[in-house]
């Protein structure tokens, strides 16, 4: 019978938050066991969004003005991937 091995790994995510109420996720990091440094970091790039769309909460506006323009990955402080997305503005000024 084999016994399994369960480990605790150390994840982190740093965020902000406008004045807009639009939360974004700006990286994450992970890849450490227990307390251990992170190893490995996501970032993600933000640009304007052109048609900023609002929506009520409880009654509480969030107008969302960014949108995701591109994901970097790093390991070890070097950059490993990248991605771009690029966005088209249909007649309708959204952006696909």
């Amino acid at each position: 019978m084999r016994k399994s091995t369960k480990y605790e790994y150390n994840t982190e995510y740093s965020g902000s938050t406008s004045s807009t109420n639009n939360s974004v996720v700006e990286k994450i990091t992970y890849g450490a066991l227990k307390s251990g440094n992170q190893i490995n970091e996501i970032q993600f790039v933000y640009k304007p969004n052109y048609r900023m769309e609002q929506v009520y909460i409880g009654g509480k506006s969030f107008v969302c003005n960014k949108i995701l323009s591109g994901i970097n990955i790093k390991i070890n402080g070097i950059g490993f991937k990248s991605y771009s997305l690029l966005h088209d503005t249909s007649s309708l000024v959204l952006q696909v």
